[in-house]
């Protein structure tokens, strides 16, 4: 291989990392937060939506990104397997 297509593969790896820890992050700000308001308003009486949401939000976030690196990994290493069938079945 010469150096163009591993810069290239190495690229849109990265950006597929990128992507998907992004969205396992952002998945786990939106539970969060929707999880906070919801049982904190039955529980906790004397708080404001948006304070629920947020610390939910913020919650959730760190919660996510314990896992979204990982998870990320996976779900690249599942492509790439994805992929290389593909490659062997039409060549």
């Amino acid at each position: 291989m010469n150096v163009q297509k591993i810069v290239k593969a190495v690229g849109i790896w990265l950006m597929r990392f990128s992507f998907y820890t992004a969205v396992i992050l952002a998945a786990g700000m939106v539970i969060g937060g929707i999880g906070f308001v919801t049982i904190g308003g039955l529980f906790a009486k004397g708080y404001t939506c948006e304070f629920l949401f947020k610390k939910g939000a913020s919650i959730g976030f760190r919660y996510a990104g314990v896992w979204a690196g990982g998870a990320a990994i996976v779900l690249c290493c599942m492509k790439a397997k994805q992929i290389r069938g593909k490659k062997e079945l039409v060549g």
